[in-house]
């Protein structure tokens, strides 16, 4: 019956957080704390009644796409914003959980997260964003139970995705649909220790297409946090699963990361950040940077955008088109654990 309550409660919080931050949260501020880094700049709309909680964006070309939101904010070489534009659609904005783009930025990959407290469970829906039709389109129901997905490089007529399986984990693992046939294969086995609570499962694809990221949670079940995480590579051909030779510290529960290489898949921008990340209660800061890939050399981004308290939180950052800034949503963390609003930034030096 606790284990039951629990869960209840961590549904709660994950779909609750912006009613409950919005409330008591206020911009980045340095007051009172350490210098804030001068090559953060905020991303946000010309009209300050408009401030959604920004979780997570994408970037291509010179337009940025957030959630939870649902944003488009096209700016100029400086980082200026020069047209901000608050998507409309039938979904409420503080269910959208992810986001992707395709390459040419005509089109988005979104998650909606709901908890189901009927079965206990939290379902998933993928969508499809059309640009050029301006329509947003189921591509898999609440039963696929896919967390994150991604684009297979060069091709948008087919997507990469993890599925946490069903409430038992059946049929767990990344796959590959493919649009045009309409077919789903099997790629990799996998099922995250995390299991069905796992929100955010950051992997993403070699540009090669041979090759996944694999964010490894070693915590070893609900509500405990014994490990901090690990990256896998896994193999495609091989159907192998090695680990890289990369730390991450553990610290206030920090158990999860998303994994984002670059063009060529030499680096890999990472972000390691606490259980529930997604809630109103992290307990916990992230760290954010990049990893040489052939060195394993790790070096950490300085994205803290608040510089006061135990510092801020982030979730996914992601490369600027040329590589030499990331695009992220950050928010306060309080001393009492709980988590302001997330607003969107960009980091516009990388050393």
């Amino acid at each position: 019956m606790t284990e039951t309550f629990i869960k209840i409660i961590h549904g709660v919080l994950v779909l609750s957080f912006v009613a409950l931050s919005s409330t008591c949260c206020n911009g980045p501020s340095d007051s009172g704390g350490n210098k804030i880094n001068p090559y953060i700049k905020e991303i946000k709309f010309s009209d300050p009644k408009l401030s959604p909680n920004f979780l997570m964006a994408v970037w291509r070309g010179n337009a940025i796409f957030a959630i939870q939101g649902l944003s488009k904010f096209t700016i100029d070489n400086q980082y200026n914003v020069v047209k901000d534009t608050l998507l409309e659609t039938d979904i409420k904005w503080e269910n959208w959980t992810y986001i992707d783009a395709n390459e040419a930025g005509t089109k988005l990959l979104l998650i909606e997260y709901k908890y189901d407290s009927f079965y206990d469970i939290p379902t998933t829906t993928l969508y499809e964003y059309d640009f050029q039709s301006n329509r947003l389109q189921p591509l898999y129901d609440k039963k696929s139970n896919i967390s994150t997905a991604r684009y297979y490089p060069h091709d948008d007529t087919k997507i990469v995705y993890y599925s946490f399986g069903d409430s038992l984990s059946n049929g767990a693992g990344y796959y590959l649909r493919d649009k045009i046939t309409q077919q789903d294969t099997l790629l990799f086995p996998y099922l995250s220790s995390a299991g069905i609570w796992e929100t955010l499962h950051g992997f993403d694809i070699h540009p090669s297409g041979g090759l996944l990221l694999v964010p490894i949670n070693r915590s070893s079940g609900r509500f405990t946090h014994e490990k901090s995480p690990k990256i896998g590579i896994a193999s495609l051909k091989k159907q192998t699963l090695d680990t890289l030779d990369v730390n991450f510290d553990f610290i206030l529960n920090r158990t999860g990361l998303y994994l984002r290489y670059n063009h060529d898949g030499s680096k890999i921008l990472y972000c390691c950040f606490p259980d529930n990340a997604y809630g109103y209660v992290t307990n916990g800061t992230s760290e954010v940077g990049i990893i040489d890939a052939t060195t394993l050399t790790k070096t950490i981004l300085d994205v803290d955008t608040y510089g006061k308290g135990l510092g801020s939180i982030q979730l996914a950052p992601n490369w600027s088109p040329d590589e030499t800034a990331i695009v992220y949503g950050s928010g306060e963390v309080r001393l009492d654990g709980t988590a302001g609003i997330r607003h969107l930034y960009i980091l516009t030096k990388l050393n």
